[in-house]
């Protein structure tokens, strides 16, 4: 695959997961989780989804990050393929859990699988945040493409770190119940607003006409 090709798959793939998570961010919310605290098959299914997205859309990606800066790209690379591999292996695991008969997920305690969890989110924000630090600075009006994926990054960091550390409420589930938890994963969506316009510029070589935001 040549590198433009490489890199149009990444702008869609982007167009992917701007799509798919404020779906999973609704999804948590509404769907029902198991009498056990199971993970809802649908959301399992926006998030398993969203997790191969990423890992296509980094990799995808990285040939534009690399032209803007080559030295941090790589460690960019690195932090969003680890953390989106990390994610997909989780999402396996707990698609095991869920239909295979009699398979309880021995030997992977409930800690060691949250604080995977979270290890995988703060990479995954983390390559927002990086990613959208180094479009920031390539100039040429690619400011207002990074300034949202850095905002949004930090922002699931957060949110995956009060997960491991069971900080603030457990999510809420009434329509005007809003933990802090949910608050970061909200915040956490002006990544959405970076992947669109990451895929308006990669794909059509389009930059954000000026306004607020």
């Amino acid at each position: 695959m040549t590198a433009d090709r490489r890199l149009q798959v990444g702008g869609w793939a982007a167009l992917l997961i701007a799509v798919l998570l404020p779906l999973e961010f609704v999804a948590v919310r509404i769907l029902p989780v198991g009498l056990d605290g199971a993970v809802n098959v649908g959301v399992l299914t926006l998030s398993s989804t969203r997790l191969l997205a990423t890992l296509v859309a980094v990799i995808g990606l990285d040939g534009w990050l690399r032209s803007i800066a080559p030295g941090s790209a790589t460690r960019v690379l690195a932090v969003g393929v680890a953390g989106s591999a990390l994610g997909i292996v989780l999402e396996v695991w707990t698609w095991f859990v869920l239909t295979v008969p009699g398979f309880a997920g021995a030997g992977f305690g409930n800690v060691l699988a949250t604080w995977s969890a979270a290890l995988a989110g703060i990479l995954i924000g983390l390559w927002f945040f990086l990613g959208g630090a180094i479009v920031l600075n390539g100039g040429h009006g690619l400011a207002r493409v990074g300034w949202p994926g850095m905002i949004g990054g930090g922002a699931m960091i957060l949110a995956a770190v009060t997960v491991a550390m069971r900080f603030g409420t457990a999510t809420g589930r009434g329509p005007d119940e809003l933990s802090l938890r949910d608050w970061f994963h909200l915040i956490g969506l002006f990544v959405v607003l970076y992947l669109i316009r990451t895929w308006r510029y990669v794909v059509g070589g389009r930059l954000p006409a000026p306004g607020i935001l």
